[in-house]
């Protein structure tokens, strides 16, 4: 992915903060939990000037591509082409990732929360959409370990339960890719716990960074927020992936 200023003028001219920390929202419930505001986690649009290179895109060797600013630039001065990823964004700490994740679901669910800012509550994140329909736990791990993520999750469910004002029942899983399939995989551990009656009314959802990614660059389009991410006891991963391909146009070997 290339991101490019538009116009180099407006961006030395701009007085907003909005390119490298977004206004705060606080949920006065769930711990009075604050959105997330990142916008740039490495910091490298926080350099006045800016670096450039040629034709006025940002320098791949500190932009890490995770296209947070596009989005929240008030001048729209700011444009992006294509969908890979920098061989930087390998190189983060767990801190920058799961702001980045609840950044990218701040942007499509309206409110997202980045849990581990400061170490006080156990879950990654929470998110929730405005009409208050659809929330849920989240729980970050770029390098992949689903079956310790769907561990949390349990944790979460139990630990919180009767302490937040409502009981959550949904949990999502962020990671750099989606699980293989085997006969002891993240997938066969969420099946069976749809099957035990303490845990039947909870839902496990699967997405990666790259997919939040690109909802989070269409979020004004997203039409069923509840579908956005894999749910192995509904469908299979193929058929999810033709699915979202299918509802978002985006290529479904990139998602």
């Amino acid at each position: 992915m290339k991101i490019r200023i538009i116009d180099r003028s407006k961006c030395e001219e701009c007085t907003s903060i909005l390119c490298t920390f977004k206004r705060e929202t606080i949920l006065p419930n769930y711990y009075s939990l604050r959105s997330e505001s990142t916008v740039c986690p490495v910091g490298y649009l926080n350099q006045k000037p800016i670096t450039l290179v040629e034709d006025n895109y940002l320098d791949t060797s500190k932009c890490i591509n995770c296209c947070l600013c596009v989005g929240d630039c008030i001048m729209d001065n700011l444009t992006y082409e294509d969908y890979e990823y920098n061989a930087v964004f390998d190189n983060l700490s767990g801190l920058q990732y799961n702001a980045i994740a609840l950044s990218y679901l701040h942007k499509i669910f309206g409110f997202a929360a980045n849990t581990n800012r400061n170490g006080s509550i156990d879950f990654d994140g929470y998110f929730q959409l405005p009409s208050k329909n659809f929330e849920g736990f989240v729980e970050v791990d770029y390098y992949n370990d689903s079956l310790e993520s769907c561990r949390r999750l349990l944790g979460d469910f139990l630990t919180y339960r009767g302490q937040l004002s409502e009981e959550v029942n949904y949990g999502l899983i962020v990671l750099k890719d989606f699980p293989s399939e085997t006969s002891r995989d993240v997938y066969y551990l969420i099946k069976r716990i749809k099957e035990f009656p303490k845990t039947c009314n909870k839902e496990i959802g699967i997405t990666t960074f790259s997919l939040l990614r690109k909802l989070a660059l269409i979020s004004q389009n997203i039409i069923a927020p509840k579908e956005l991410f894999f749910d192995p006891t509904k469908e299979t991963l193929s058929d999810y992936k033709h699915r979202i391909a299918a509802t978002y146009d985006i290529d479904d070997n990139l998602i």
